[in-house]
């Protein structure tokens, strides 16, 4: 892995954190159940630091 590309690595996963905190503060709908057709609303409730309440995860 090139410098450039641990670099570019580590600024993405602060900009990540940065947002999912904004995010996370915004939301009003806590312990909510998504239904998804693939795992990307699993990761979504991963990002807001939500349980997993939808009887589909996994």
């Amino acid at each position: 892995m090139s410098l450039f590309s641990k670099f570019r690595s580590a600024i993405n996963k602060l900009q990540r954190k940065a947002i999912n905190k904004t995010f996370q503060k915004r939301l009003t709908n806590q312990g909510m159940s998504v239904i998804s057709a693939n795992c990307v609303g699993a990761f979504i409730l991963h990002d807001l630091n939500q349980p997993f309440n939808s009887p589909f995860v996994n």
